[in-house]
């Protein structure tokens, strides 16, 4: 009896080692199943169309936020991005765990597009900034990518099916770089202060003739052109007319009335949005009609005359929008009267001035442009 007893508690304690050991060998149902869900690649394709400071900048962000989930990124460079590059399965793409293209090439709009090849899913996020918003536009588009790769890391879903997505952005051939055009003009676009190629200014001048404080000033009107395929060279075309002047002297003044006529090459420079500097040289002619005013009865005065001077003209003015059809503008002119014109008044052998302008006379100018 005794061994009996004793060889069934052998059999036993033999059944109960083998099962430890198969336990041992075999995992679990539940693991398996949890780790066929992850995926078991670690790196990220990014390519980037930008400057190459924009380009570095945030791959070295999305690099420092991706290490955390001991993601690694492998960063290219891209002239431009279209979504062809988005409609064909790359076999690159195979030993990533996905690839995200980030377009940096439009103004005031940055564009992510996150592909999870595995899935064939496409996430695509559209961000508009301000350019002193640049680094607040690279941790928010990281973030999004450190977002996005952690749940494809726990074994979620991005996005939609590449091909819907597509379909959505409608995409008429391989060649459009960006999403159609709703998507392409925020709600606010920044207002372009030369935008329009032809534009119509309404401007009063005013300007210091002599230094005994003549001043010839009146309305002007300007055409301002911009050149085809020049985004920043233009031209300037004005003609003013001008208030009559009275020159007093002591036996004879002066009534000087007339216009000028004006054309300048000019260079516009952006400052911010809805304004920019327009600077401007160039040369026109001044019309003058002279006619002299006795001031005692015994002097006789020749009959009123025109004169024709060429002058030359440098130009600086702020053109300001200040609604969607109508900008203000306000600068400085300074004339140069290379013959140095002087109204004199002969008498017998002698001549006595009258008006002696200044060799450069500089003028304030202001007034509203359309468009």
């Amino acid at each position: 009896m005794l061994a009996c007893l004793l060889g069934a508690g052998s059999l036993c304690a033999s059944l109960w080692g083998a099962r430890q050991v198969a336990a041992q060998a075999l995992p679990n149902g539940p693991s398996v199943a949890r780790s066929s869900e992850k995926p078991a690649k670690s790196q990220l394709l990014l390519t980037i169309a930008g400057s190459e400071p924009e380009r570095t900048a945030l791959a070295a962000v999305t690099s420092e936020l991706l290490a955390r989930l001991g993601v690694a990124v492998d960063e290219e460079a891209a002239p431009e991005l279209s979504l062809s590059n988005l409609r064909v399965r790359d076999e690159r793409d195979r030993p990533y765990l996905a690839h995200g293209f980030v377009d940096l090439t439009h103004a005031g709009r940055a564009t992510l597009y996150l592909l999870d090849p595995a899935r064939d899913r496409l996430l695509v996020r559209q961000l508009g900034h301000d350019q002193q918003d640049a680094e607040l536009l690279r941790e928010e588009l990281a973030h999004i990518l450190e977002t996005s790769i952690e749940g494809l890391l726990s074994g979620a879903a991005i996005g939609e099916q590449r091909a819907h997505v597509l379909s959505e952005l409608n995409a008429p051939s391989p060649s459009p770089k960006a999403p159609p055009r709703a998507a392409q003009e925020p709600a606010h676009a920044p207002r372009d202060v030369a935008r329009s190629t032809l534009r119509v200014a309404a401007l009063y001048e005013a300007g210091l003739l002599a230094s005994n404080g003549v001043l010839a000033h009146g309305p002007e009107g300007a055409l301002l052109l911009q050149l085809p395929g020049a985004a920043h060279l233009g031209a300037l075309l004005s003609a003013q007319y001008r208030w009559p002047i009275h020159v007093s002297g002591s036996q004879v003044g002066a009534r000087l009335q007339g216009g000028a006529l004006r054309l300048l090459g000019t260079v516009g420079t952006h400052l911010s949005e809805g304004a920019q500097l327009l600077g401007g040289v160039g040369a026109g002619v001044d019309l003058v009609r002279v006619q002299a005013l006795a001031s005692s009865p015994d002097v006789t005065v020749a009959e009123p005359r025109w004169l024709s001077i060429a002058t030359l003209r440098a130009w600086l003015a702020l053109d300001l929008r200040v609604s969607t059809h109508i900008s203000g503008l306000v600068g400085l002119a300074a004339d140069v009267d290379p013959q140095r014109t002087r109204y004199l008044l002969a008498r017998d052998a002698s001549e006595t001035a009258i008006v002696e302008p200044w060799l450069v006379r500089p003028s304030l100018i202001a007034g509203i442009l359309w468009p």
